[in-house]
């Protein structure tokens, strides 16, 4: 895989899974697999511990500028406000034939912040439910 800058990631957010908006204004983000592993281990073993697959999630956390007008923005903030899911794409560079990661997610924390005289934060972290695709764009 070819290195990529930063700025090139993005966070996509959909309603119904077929359009999608960006969530704008990013400066910070991740993407996250995580994969709890189940103990195996038997009398069989020889004194060694085994483990296997168990359950699997994926998170993602984009943080920026916040920009009260930015439809993704919106987006995000209803869906933590209403309890509601929301499809997520996450590209880690958007151009033909990249992949990209697709899921259905949960809205984990969705957060603004500032102080006077600086521009408002955001921050919005999902979690995966259900399966994920990795797949061409």
């Amino acid at each position: 895989m070819a290195k990529m800058i930063g700025r090139h990631f993005t966070m996509e957010v959909s309603t119904g899974g077929v359009t999608y908006t960006t969530v704008g204004e990013v400066n910070t983000d991740s993407l996250d697999v995580n994969n709890d592993l189940a103990d195996s281990t038997t009398n069989d073993s020889g004194g060694a511990k085994e483990e296997m697959y168990a359950d699997s999630q994926t998170s993602g956390e984009v943080s920026g500028k916040y920009d009260s007008g930015n439809a993704g923005q919106i987006l995000v903030m209803a869906a933590a406000l209403n309890k509601t899911q929301l499809y997520c794409r996450f590209r880690p560079r958007t151009a033909s034939g990249e992949k990209q990661f697709v899921f259905l997610a949960n809205l984990a924390n969705w957060k603004t912040s500032g102080s006077t005289g600086d521009v408002r934060e955001f921050s919005v972290s999902v979690r995966s439910t259900g399966a994920v695709t990795y797949s061409g764009q």
